[in-house]
């Protein structure tokens, strides 16, 4: 499973991934609950992965902004993604992959999006964001 600093980073990138605005941002929402359910459970064959694209993630963070990943702002994590996605010299350098990240995306809105009994989706705010209301 991942360890607490690993667990920080991941926070960090589900909240750069979805924000807070008026609904709840990925952490607030349970999405990082989620995905550490799915792979302790469902994935655990991708802890590793997750663990080496943190870990260059922060490599990255340190070559750009000389601080970990978790103590950006919003806009510096957001260009440093945005650098990972674009397939920019120091994303390739610091090692963070793409096909991961894109993963990692798609976790987190499985995670924002998920029925609640799957750990995410707290209190079904993504729904009600959306309009949809459960009546059962």
């Amino acid at each position: 499973m991942l360890e607490t600093g690993e667990i920080l980073q991941l926070q960090a990138l589900a909240d750069t991934v979805i924000p807070a605005d008026n609904w709840p941002g990925a952490v607030e929402a349970g999405v990082c609950s989620f995905i550490l359910n799915l792979l302790e459970h469902e994935e655990n064959w991708r802890v590793s992965a997750y663990r080496n694209g943190l870990l260059a993630l922060d490599r990255l963070a340190h070559s750009v902004n000389s601080s970990p990943f978790h103590t950006l702002t919003l806009q510096q994590k957001t260009q440093l993604l945005e650098m990972v996605e674009t397939r920019s010299a120091e994303a390739q350098r610091a090692g963070v992959d793409l096909d991961w990240l894109r993963v990692v995306f798609r976790h987190c809105a499985e995670g924002y999006y998920a029925d609640s009994g799957n750990g995410g989706n707290i209190d079904n705010k993504s729904w009600e964001m959306v309009g949809f209301k459960v009546t059962i």
